[in-house]
């Protein structure tokens, strides 16, 4: 057979493009894109870092429309325990609680132990205050007791003397010895910020009342003979003292404009240079009118106030009668503080004598207190000069 020629094609096949030959033939192939520009092979892991995926905001909360309130929100739900996890009360891995079945805390199952202990704080500081008081009552009273006050001739105002005689009067009824010093800052020196206060031994007691539980805890009472009606009603005449004529000499001294600018400022900041006698004067009034405000006293005038004072001598007069003491025969802790406030009254000089002339038209309550004066500070003024005596006030009742 002869041989083909490269151009020939046999019957029943397709022509072939021939390859280029000569100088095309000769070239060199396009060069290849770089690797970079490659795909990637599924089979390598990627060299470069890939970028941290961003966190979805959240989104903003609707506005709600004025005056509408906002809702509550619902508390966070607990999610679902997995099957199969150990339960709280269960009896070990894989175990859960049967459907139906009623829950059993925990500290149900724990065997049981010692109870908590109570807070201490609270309870030892009362224990060791009743045995404080305890080992007071236990102690005789001292020979050196003092009673502190402010400075009698130049400092003390009404309601103060009234009160600091009132204690002193129940000290000498109850035959206690107590020695009187006078101190500028004898109200900066009291635990409640009032006079009078008594110092015996390590104790500091302020005002009647708690020096009356104070001397009954050491054995001394001036009311141990009286039945509990005759008690309440004791309390009851007590009460009505300090509510009417306390509260009449502090509206007096701190609410009466002459009565103020002509006494009570001097005298309470008389210790002190200016301009501090002047701004504590001020600060007792602003604290003394604010209760006044505060118990309805603030808008009375001065005869309501007056009339008020002749309404609570006429009961006092009423319930003593023609009997030396309040009580039958024996002097009372309401002796001792009715003494206080109406020799005060009667003994001191204010701008008028209005308040005076009111405890004056009662005469069995003027010759009360003489008769107590007479018994109890007469003859120990001259046994006991640190005892002051109400001579000391600018009048007296005897002359």
């Amino acid at each position: 057979m002869p041989p083909l020629h490269p151009t020939q094609v046999l019957p029943g096949c397709s022509a072939v493009p021939a390859l280029p030959t000569g100088p095309a033939a000769q070239k060199r192939p396009e060069a290849l894109p770089p690797l970079s520009l490659l795909p990637p092979d599924p089979a390598e892991p990627d060299p470069r870092p890939r970028p941290r995926p961003r966190r979805a905001r959240r989104p903003a909360a609707p506005t709600r429309p004025a005056g509408e309130r906002a809702r509550p929100r619902a508390p966070p739900r607990a999610p679902p325990r997995a099957a199969g996890r150990r339960s709280r009360g269960g009896a070990g891995p894989g175990c859960s609680r049967p459907r139906g079945a009623a829950s059993v805390p925990a500290r149900a199952l724990r065997p049981p132990g010692p109870a908590r202990p109570p807070q201490r704080g609270r309870a030892m500081s009362l224990v060791a205050e009743a045995f404080m008081n305890q080992l007071a009552a236990a102690e005789p009273w001292p020979e050196n007791a003092a009673l502190y006050q402010q400075l009698k001739e130049d400092q003390i105002l009404l309601s103060d003397n009234a009160s600091s005689l009132a204690v002193q009067a129940f000290l000498q009824m109850c035959n206690l010895p107590v020695r009187v010093v006078c101190r500028a800052n004898a109200e900066y020196m009291s635990p409640s910020g009032k006079v009078p206060f008594i110092h015996v031994g390590n104790q500091v007691v302020s005002e009647l009342g708690p020096i009356v539980q104070f001397v009954k805890a050491k054995g001394h009472s001036l009311s141990d003979g009286l039945d509990e009606v005759q008690k309440a009603e004791m309390k009851a005449y007590m009460e009505l003292v300090n509510n009417m004529l306390l509260t009449a000499e502090l509206y007096l001294q701190w609410c009466d404009d002459v009565t103020v600018e002509e006494i009570t400022h001097p005298r309470y900041g008389s210790p002190y240079p200016w301009p501090l006698n002047r701004i504590l004067a001020y600060q007792k009034q602003w604290e003394i009118r604010r209760k006044m405000k505060a118990i309805g006293w603030a808008g009375k005038s001065l005869e309501q106030v007056l009339e008020d004072v002749d309404q609570c001598c006429q009961a006092l007069s009423q319930r003593l009668g023609t009997q030396p003491y309040f009580f039958n025969k024996q002097p009372t802790e309401l002796d001792a503080l009715v003494f206080g406030h109406l020799f005060t009254i009667l003994t001191t000089q204010l701008t008028t004598d209005e308040l005076s002339e009111k405890v004056k038209n009662y005469g069995n309550l003027t010759a009360f207190c003489r008769r107590i004066e007479q018994q109890y500070f007469e003859g120990h003024d001259k046994d006991n000069s640190g005892t002051a005596a109400p001579r000391s006030a600018k009048r007296s009742l005897l002359r």
